[in-house]
């Protein structure tokens, strides 16, 4: 967890993105948004 906070900051929106990235690196695990 620190570790993502310190790359996309305390920002909400930045942190949906690095969720959908994390999706879209795990194939076959909740694609679906």
């Amino acid at each position: 967890d620190s570790v993502d906070s310190h790359r996309f900051g305390s920002v909400p929106e930045d942190n949906i993105i690095g969720r959908m990235v994390a999706i879209y690196y795990q194939p076959g695990r909740m694609r679906t948004f």
